[in-house]
């Protein structure tokens, strides 16, 4: 009798590629939220870059992964706000 193997990990979803006029058109969004979370007015276009700058690159490395059957601009826009919000924590800290 063999050894039992362990449950298989979950698949992931396939990864996505979406042009950067996508990520760029949510901008309002972002900065929205960015003002929401309490970034002055003064670094607000400084961390909206990081924003962008960022999705871009996890699109490109394959880190975009939406769940199948979600609605595409949707899901876009709540991974966005996910990376704004992280941005807008991460430039608090270093104030």
């Amino acid at each position: 009798m063999g050894a039992k193997r362990p449950p298989a990990a979950p698949k992931r979803p396939p990864r996505i590629t979406i042009p950067p006029e996508a990520i760029l058109a949510e901008s309002g969004l972002i900065r929205a939220m960015l003002a929401r979370s309490g970034v002055p007015a003064a670094d607000r276009d400084d961390v909206l870059q990081e924003c962008l700058i960022g999705a871009v690159v996890a699109v490109r490395e394959g880190r975009y992964r939406p769940e199948p059957g979600l609605h595409p601009r949707r899901v876009l826009q709540r991974w966005l706000i996910g990376i704004a919000g992280h941005q807008a924590s991460t430039t608090a800290a270093h104030r």
